[in-house]
Formats: C-alpha cells, sequence, structure tokens
C-alpha cells in the first residue's frame, strides 16, 4: 500500500499554467483545468478506474446510511443495488495488492 500512496502521491506540473499538482490520479490540472499530457500519466488508467469505483463505493456506502437514518428508507434499496452493481465491476480493476485495501474514506 505504501507503493500506491507514493504514486498516487507524486507531484506533476501543469505544461500550461506551470502548477505544482499534487496527486497523480489528477488527469487535468487542479488549478486551470488544462488536460495532462497522456505521456506524462505516472499511472495506468486501470488504477484510476479501480480508484474511482472503491471511491464510489464508499460514497455510496455512506449514502445509504445517511438515508437509512434521515428515514428516507426509499432510497436505500436503489443505491444497494447500484452499489452491488458496482461491486461486480471490482474484479474488472483488481488492486495491485492481492488483498483488497480500504477506500479511502468519504468526506462529509
Amino acid at each position: 500500500m505504501a507503493t500506491a500512496t507514493a504514486t498516487i502521491n507524486q507531484e506533476w506540473s501543469c505544461e500550461f499554467c506551470t502548477y505544482q499538482n499534487t496527486n497523480s490520479l489528477h488527469l487535468c490540472c487542479e488549478m486551470c483545468g488544462q488536460s495532462r499530457p497522456n505521456n506524462e500519466s505516472h499511472i495506468s488508467s486501470r488504477t484510476v478506474s479501480r480508484y474511482l469505483l472503491d471511491i464510489t463505493i464508499a460514497q455510496i456506502t455512506k449514502e445509504c446510511v445517511v438515508a437509512h437514518r434521515q428515514g428516507a428508507a426509499n432510497l436505500v434499496s436503489p443505491l444497494m443495488e447500484q452499489m452491488r452493481k458496482l461491486k461486480g465491476k471490482l474484479n474488472d480493476y483488481p488492486s495491485k495488492s492481492s488483498a483488497r485495501t480500504s477506500p479511502p474514506r468519504a468526506r462529509a
């Protein structure tokens, strides 16, 4: 996991505005929105896809809890169905380690 974290936190400089971006997962500049050149990508699109999939599942899980607490039971079932579909795609985007790592915690 330390290697994945080091890769994610690897900085890159925008060729357009020269802003020093701090997350190598970003495919465009945080400051100006300019697309990142393909030749500078430090990670594969499959790694990005898996990372985004893990984050989305974590966010849906959080939304299910909030909906349940707020008495919005009609929202929980569709959210759970969407989460089941996303979890089915996890095998298409295996994590780098053999053990599944926890996705980052969703912010409130």
